[in-house]
């Protein structure tokens, strides 16, 4: 049930311009709100910031961004974000991730760029287990320099994933081209834009999403590229500075971003405004997107991500002032909607709140991410949840959290114990986990039993005698994921 309507009330935010502001709820006496929730930030008080989400479960979202200016991966587990190990890019002096899109919880993909001795794609993708590096391709032209950067994926199926971005040629000219790579669930390939997008300034792709493998997205500053299954061509042609797009249905698709602003030439200026467009299958048509200013310190408000769970619940967020933006699509329209901000001294030159992504999973399950600055200037992620008081989110499915050895070495003939924890209490059944071992001279029962309501259990690993140092691979399965752990098997 969509979360909009009268009912809440503690902040109301007055309107400028077009739309309106209305607080939130789901039904009738139901409160919804958004809130702020912690998430880890880097070692370094800078350049920490949260660029995308995605939420799959009510106890599993993934964040993607950058932690003291390298890439940086976040999982929310139904308790607390914490920051997910990933590998390095080699060489880097930084690196950043920009989009993330998942089709289930064990095909998650995150792309960005990374700079080595130029900028190159950069493409991650998590298996139910680990993230790992994917080789990506780079535009390529001799004599000229080339920044390829990704800002987007969007995971229609395993074998079937779209990411986008752009490549400047020369950067001097700011000559570019729309930046279009495919996975066809073994290669990612380039993939060429139409011929009339090469060497126009304004090319570069920063959103893409889409319905089917023949019915696909992809929007930037100027133009709004579809894919019909064979080729890229152009279906529309709008000023706007698109950042982002939610593809609903074959004959709607929602887009937004934010208008340029203008420099008049009898002075003053018009400031830049968020908008927002729908295809209805033939043409796009503007809708109302509310624009505020004033009411978290002066400035623009700008728009920056979509999320749309269907033809009448969308989000979109930005900022506006120092603050955070929020609006909300229902059947009536688009409305502002009051949401928090992690610094709140908008009188000080450095705070400031900005979203830039967001994901809509249920009605009452929203998050949106970005980056806060503090009155001493200190960057670090942001991020907002949207519940509602009345439906809390479901209690977390329980899958398995970590395998664990005690001792991790041990002489053969004697044992060893291994524990296995779940993320959450098992269910009412129990949780049974199957267990294997990769060496003969380690043995573990075929199966490990979790009591319901427990996190853990423990088995016995039995050894036997060996002529020389072994290594046996314990590895445990539940709810399609596995863990493992490594026991040194030594010589009497």
């Amino acid at each position: 049930m969509v979360c909009i309507g009268a009912g809440v009330a503690a902040l109301t935010l007055p309107a400028v311009g077009l739309g309106s502001t209305r607080a939130a709820a789901a039904v009738t006496g139901t409160s919804c709100q958004w809130s702020v929730v912690d998430a880890p930030s880097g070692a370094l008080p800078y350049a920490n910031r949260l660029e995308a989400v995605v939420s799959l479960a009510a106890n599993d979202a993934w964040a993607v961004g950058w932690l003291g200016g390298q890439a940086a991966i976040e999982h929310w587990d139904g308790t607390a974000w914490a920051i997910t190990p990933i590998p390095s890019v080699a060489g880097a002096s930084q690196s950043r991730l920009l989009g993330i899109d998942a089709s289930s919880p064990s095909d998650v993909w995150a792309v960005g760029y990374a700079i080595t001795s130029s900028y190159h794609t950069l493409t991650m993708h998590w298996n139910g287990s680990v993230w790992a590096i994917v080789a990506s391709p780079d535009q390529s032209f001799p004599g000229q320099t080339v920044i390829n950067a990704l800002n987007d994926v969007a995971v229609l199926a395993p074998n079937d994933v779209w990411a986008v971005g752009g490549d400047i040629r020369n950067f001097n000219a700011q000559a570019s081209e729309a930046l279009l790579m495919h996975w066809d669930g073994t290669n990612w390939t380039l993939a060429t834009p139409p011929d009339e997008s090469f060497n126009t300034a304004s090319a570069s792709r920063f959103a893409i999403d889409g319905v089917s493998s023949s019915d696909v997205w992809a929007l930037g500053t100027i133009g709004e590229l579809r894919w019909n299954g064979s080729r890229w061509a152009y279906a529309g042609n709008t000023s706007q500075a698109t950042l982002g797009v939610s593809a609903i249905a074959t004959n709607d698709v929602i887009a937004v971003g934010t208008t340029p602003g203008v420099v008049l030439s009898e002075g003053g200026q018009i400031p830049p405004s968020p908008f927002a467009t729908r295809w209805n299958g033939t043409l796009w048509t503007p809708t109302q997107l509310p624009y505020v200013d004033g009411v978290k310190g002066f400035g623009a408000t700008s728009v920056r991500a979509v999320d749309a769970r269907n033809a009448t619940d969308a989000w979109a967020v930005g900022s506006t002032g120092k603050g955070t933006y929020v609006a909300h699509l229902d059947a009536t329209g688009w409305t502002q909607t009051p949401s928090p901000d992690a610094a709140t001294n908008y009188t000080s030159e450095f705070v400031h709140n900005d979203l830039f992504g967001v994901s809509a999973r249920a009605a009452d399950d929203v998050w949106a991410v970005g980056e806060h600055v503090t009155t001493s200037g200190a960057e670090l992620p942001l991020v907002l949840h949207y519940t509602c008081g009345t439906n809390p989110p479901p209690p977390p499915v329980a899958t398995l959290a970590a395998v664990a050895l005690t001792p991790a070495s041990t002489v053969g003939g004697t044992p060893s114990t291994v524990t296995i924890t779940l993320t959450a209490p098992a269910p009412a059944s129990g949780a049974t986990v199957v267990l294997r071992s990769s060496q003969t001279k380690a043995t573990v029962p075929a199966t490990a039993f979790v009591s319901a309501g427990a996190t853990s259990t423990t088995v016995t690993v039995s050894t036997q005698r060996v002529a020389s140092t072994r290594t046996a691979t314990i590895t445990a399965t539940y709810g399609g994921l596995s863990r493992s752990a490594t026991l040194t098997i030594t010589r009497r």
